[in-house]
């Protein structure tokens, strides 16, 4: 058993809408970049951590919608706070000084607070909730112990996050595919709430018991 601490840096791409309207396809959604603080948990084949994290959010347009970025500016920039847990599975391989492991788990952020640069908050537009823009996810990558002392070691993980569409984007697509379809006869939209891609790095200190 041991337990320890340290920092995270994360990126999530890809969190949006794949959308088809009158023929022309594209894409919108959000990005972030993601930094914060973990402790951790663990007990040699898996591992428990609870992190929090601040996170800077853009807004992405592709193909036939990359026209809406010039019309938005940077009203869609901003910054969100975070918090989250992830609980993963991982089979330590010991060679000496240094022990390697390929980790497998889940994971799940909390949207607490989402506001722009001027200040806004989304849970004051009466649309969504921050924490409507919550996500469960995957991780999948590997970890490295390098031991310090008979007790210290320094620990670091890189895993793909392969996080599911969160309610807020769901919802858009929804509204996109029934409401504005029938509030405007013959209106053609399809749309489809994306699964968000990213990598995560974490680097920390641990203290085996």
């Amino acid at each position: 058993m041991s337990a320890g601490g340290g920092l995270l840096f994360g990126v999530a791409g890809r969190n949006g809408l794949k959308i088809d309207l009158l023929g022309f396809d594209g894409y919108a959604g959000l990005r972030s970049v993601d930094i914060g603080g973990f402790v951790f948990f663990d007990a040699k084949y898996a591992e428990l951590d609870f992190y929090f994290a601040y996170g800077r959010f853009s807004p992405v347009f592709e193909k036939s919608f990359r026209i809406l970025k010039g019309v938005v500016g940077d009203i869609l920039d901003g910054n969100m706070t975070q918090l989250g847990f992830s609980l993963v599975g991982k089979y330590p391989i010991d060679l000496g000084k240094l022990t390697v492991f390929p980790l497998a788990g889940i994971s799940y952020n909390i949207v607490l607070s989402m506001k722009n640069d001027n200040g806004d908050s989304i849970s004051d537009s009466g649309l969504f909730d921050a924490t409507d823009f919550s996500q469960f996810g995957f991780l999948l990558g590997a970890g490295l112990d390098v031991d310090l002392t008979k007790n210290l070691y320094l620990r670091g993980e890189l895993a793909l996050q392969i996080r599911l569409p969160s309610k807020a984007m769901k919802d858009m697509a929804d509204f996109a595919d029934k409401e504005i379809s029938d509030l405007i006869s013959g209106l053609r939209i399809n749309s489809e709430a994306t699964v968000g891609l990213g990598p995560r790095f974490k680097l920390g200190v641990g203290y085996r018991f």
